[in-house]
């Protein structure tokens, strides 16, 4: 019985190990996706129309409630992939979300325009991933600049590929659908992209432990 005991709290722990980060990269997915691909086009133009440079306070009030809905689902759903490894609540930090991501991506749209908005926006969830998870590693400083790279390049990529989309074809989409293919876009391949690369980098600093 001795020598069974360790196997099988080890095999116990590594199939935690990958629970944890497929559920970990499908949340994050799933959250870009439903908040921002589909939600904020839905809420943001769906219920005020298109808008230029200026925003009237109707549809500024329409973009931060879709970017709030999207940070309320972001909260929920990479709480709900710590749950199986890390000791979290459904809403364990949900203030740092509503506020740092909107604030980030109007600071964003404001100072330099779009996609400066994207931009800040996915290099502040970096920050709140490093600021939530660094504490469980025993290289937390590694993991922190780690997330926000990872975020940046990430960013780069939705950005990237939303731009050269635009200019290949959704620019002669009339209506809604435009939007929403262009942010549909832009979220998936920025998610898929750091969260490949946050699984791989989780799973080194798993092992580490």
């Amino acid at each position: 019985m001795e020598t069974t005991i360790p196997f099988t709290s080890a095999k116990t722990e590594v199939n935690r190990n990958q629970a944890f980060l497929k559920t970990w990269q499908t949340n994050h997915v799933l959250a870009n996706v439903l908040g921002m691909g589909l939600l904020h086009t839905a809420i943001s133009h769906g219920t005020t129309g298109r808008h230029g440079v200026d925003l009237t306070p109707v549809q500024f009030a329409a973009h931060t409630a879709s970017l709030l809905a999207f940070a309320f689902i972001l909260n929920l759903l990479q709480n709900k992939a710590l749950q199986l490894k890390f000791d979290r609540g459904n809403f364990t930090d949900l203030g740092y979300f509503l506020i740092i991501i909107p604030a980030a991506f109007w600071l964003g749209y404001y100072t330099l325009y779009i996609p400066f908005d994207i931009l800040f926006m996915y290099l502040a969830i970096g920050g709140i991933n490093a600021f939530r998870l660094k504490s469980y590693f025993a290289n937390g400083k590694k993991w922190a600049w780690q997330s926000v790279v990872i975020l940046l390049i990430g960013a780069i990529v939705g950005i990237a590929v939303g731009l050269a989309a635009w200019q290949g074809f959704i620019k002669d989409i009339q209506g809604l659908m435009a939007d929403f293919l262009l942010w549909l876009i832009i979220t998936i391949p920025a998610s898929v992209t750091y969260t490949a690369i946050s699984k791989m980098l989780l799973k080194q600093h798993l092992m580490a432990e």
